[in-house]
């Protein structure tokens, strides 16, 4: 079989798929008669509504084979302006308005993000709900639903991937993100999206622009609790992110005097949400830990030294506590072992696999091993 035959049924193939806009659909006609109206200078709210379009099954299909009346009909100002706010909310049995707005300003077929980037300041400032020119604050931002948290991600990221300088100039440029770059705690999947290093990298614009904030400062703050559990979690998650892809943010994170402070904020018996932090900080030592693993450093790395100096509250999280909760088996009453624990304990096997004497000898003088057998 020859190219052209192979390419030819490819593309018999393709149209078997999805044969493309269909003249005889609710769609079609929908949009079809929106623009007679428009060209007529009718009234078109009876005819055709952004709603009505997002909600149609073609719409995705349509949208594969540029279609143009559907185009223009999306990057119309207001129905652009709908489209990123249904990034970020809609009503709550209108799921599939967000859903689909993301498919299409995620597309591969470019037109309607595109239209975006026209007036961009104007339209991210809408994404990211900064629509008053003082508003240091985004409501937006701060009530994020986990569902519109990942959907702001996905739109993040492929801006990013098309559009990156209008992208880095508006983070580095607005001033609300420049004195609360805290707000930006509420989706921790966009957090992780921009410490990425495929567009956080050395040199880069946006890591210029995270170390001009002190991202790390801010991540690491979190853990005094005053924010709140998830803000805490959020920042345990892009810690951890920062430190596995080895990211130009790491260097300031691996001062032993920010480690000291995440763990004394952690272990602070005044810290609201003294549990999720001292769990979550775990994770990040162990992470830190790891990226010493068998080094056999002759002394204890500076990042680590402050680990070592919470021994003894990690050793209280793994000792089994007096009122812990029991399960009846098949063997009796057994108290479960729990995540948290195995979270120390993975701890402790990290440290010990760094292959540092003065690590092992901190190890078995603060008792982790009697710990470890009483567990």
């Amino acid at each position: 079989m020859c190219s052209s035959d192979l390419i030819n049924m490819l593309k018999n193939v393709a149209f078997m798929v999805d044969p493309g806009p269909d003249e005889n659909s609710p769609l079609w006609k929908m949009l079809e008669s929106y623009q007679t109206a428009l060209a007529n200078e009718e009234p078109t709210d009876d005819i055709c509504t952004l709603e009505e379009v997002l909600e149609s099954k073609d719409v995705i299909s349509f949208l594969q084979h540029n279609h143009q009346p559907l185009t223009s009909f999306l990057t119309e100002k207001d129905h652009l302006k709908k489209l990123l706010e249904y990034i970020t909310t809609c009503p709550e049995s209108k799921t599939i308005l967000s859903q689909q707005s993301c498919k299409i300003l995620c597309h591969n077929v470019a037109s309607v993000r595109e239209a975006v980037f026209q007036d961009a300041t104007d339209n991210l400032d809408i994404l990211f709900g900064f629509e008053d020119e003082d508003q240091m604050e985004s409501e937006t931002l701060k009530n994020l639903d986990a569902m519109h948290s990942g959907l702001l991600t996905q739109v993040v990221q492929k801006f990013l991937n098309t559009h990156n300088w209008y992208m880095v100039d508006y983070f580095s440029s607005k001033d609300a993100l420049k004195e609360n770059p805290e707000q930006l705690l509420s989706s921790p999947g966009l957090l992780q999206t921009l410490v990425d290093t495929n567009y956080c990298y050395s040199g880069s614009a946006l890591g210029q622009w995270m170390e001009s904030i002190n991202m790390v400062g801010m991540l690491v703050s979190a853990f005094k609790g005053d924010k709140g559990p998830s803000a805490v979690t959020c920042a345990a998650e892009v810690l951890s992110s920062i430190i596995q892809a080895v990211s130009p943010l790491l260097q300031q994170l691996e001062s032993r005097e920010i480690v000291t402070q995440l763990l004394n904020d952690a272990f602070n018996p005044e810290n609201p949400c003294s549990e999720v932090a001292q769990t979550e900080v775990i994770t990040v030592c162990q992470y830190l830990a790891d990226k010493f693993q068998n080094e056999g450093c002759e002394s204890v790395p500076d990042p680590l030294a402050p680990i070592l100096e919470h021994l003894a509250e990690f050793n209280a999280i793994l000792a089994p506590a007096v009122d812990a909760p029991s399960l009846l088996n098949t063997s009796g009453n057994v108290v479960p072992f729990g995540m948290r624990r195995m979270k120390v304990v993975e701890l402790y096997g990290s440290l010990l696999c760094v292959s540092c004497d003065a690590i092992n000898e901190a190890l078995l003088e603060k008792g982790v091993f009697q710990q470890l057998l009483n567990a």
